[in-house]
């Protein structure tokens, strides 16, 4: 997770400890802290606020914590399906939000295991032609099966699976 930004009603939130002071708070009343972050995994987070009080006794610690759970939608849904003969549909092999990975790499590799395609920061453009391998060049590549390893870079295991290419 990295803060973007941290705004108070009053009072001092230091962004390095990401400690909130507040010289006094009287009774009914309240302020508030308002955090932006950007979450860099795609598992549940759980964020955990805590209250104390270093001039008065709090009788009552039990409400002095609160839990905020983060669930991230896995919003990653990959084609199997290729047909680039540039009638709008399925031209390209598509991702979607793969936008939100930059740091993403996309191989794919024939069906005799020949890596014939690779991108970083892959951007939803492999139109079907080969860019390594055997065959390196801007030629359209055989109608077949192709294999695919994409890596978002989130520390998650690389996403794997298969496309049909078709004309």
């Amino acid at each position: 997770m990295e803060q973007i930004s941290a705004s108070t009603s009053e009072e001092l939130f230091n962004n390095n400890t990401f400690i909130w002071s507040i010289n006094v708070l009287s009774s009914n009343q309240s302020e508030t802290l308002t955090v932006a972050a950007q979450i860099s995994s795609s598992t549940a987070l759980l964020n955990r606020a805590h209250l104390s009080s270093l001039n008065e006794p709090d009788r009552d610690d039990t409400n002095n914590r609160d839990d905020a759970e983060v669930t991230i939608d896995n919003c990653i849904y990959i084609t199997d399906g290729l047909s680039p003969n540039n009638d709008g549909l399925n031209d390209t092999f598509h991702s979607e939000c793969i936008e939100e990975f930059p740091d993403n790499n996309l191989k794919i590799y024939n069906r005799d295991g020949v890596q014939i395609y690779e991108s970083n920061n892959y951007q939803n453009n492999w139109d079907g032609t080969a860019n390594m391998g055997l065959t390196k060049t801007s030629n359209v590549l055989p109608v077949g099966v192709y294999f695919y390893i994409l890596d978002l870079k989130t520390g998650d295991e690389p996403r794997t699976g298969w496309l049909y290419l078709n004309y």
